[in-house]
């Protein structure tokens, strides 16, 4: 999910923009069965305080693990199961 992350107060101006919230990629992740959703390329207008607002947000539609990534973060890829 390389899309700009916002949170869904900002839903419109994501919009705007063609990106997704929090709780979209979430939303998406749940519905694809992913086994790790990585949220990264956070708007701006966020710091790093943010971060567990993205994760609560990604949370609610996915129960999966959730990774927050930062600049330069190495993140493993799970293999693919049988």
């Amino acid at each position: 999910m390389g899309r700009r992350k916002f949170l869904s107060e900002e839903s419109a101006l994501a919009a705007d923009y063609g990106h997704l919230t929090a709780a979209q990629a979430g939303q998406v992740a749940a519905a694809c069965g992913v086994r790790r959703l990585v949220l990264t390329h956070f708007s701006e207008r966020y710091s790093h305080a943010d971060e567990p607002r993205f994760v609560e947000e990604a949370g609610k539609a996915y129960s999966g693990e959730i990774v927050v990534a930062r600049d330069l973060m190495r993140i493993p890829v799970p293999k693919r199961l049988p």
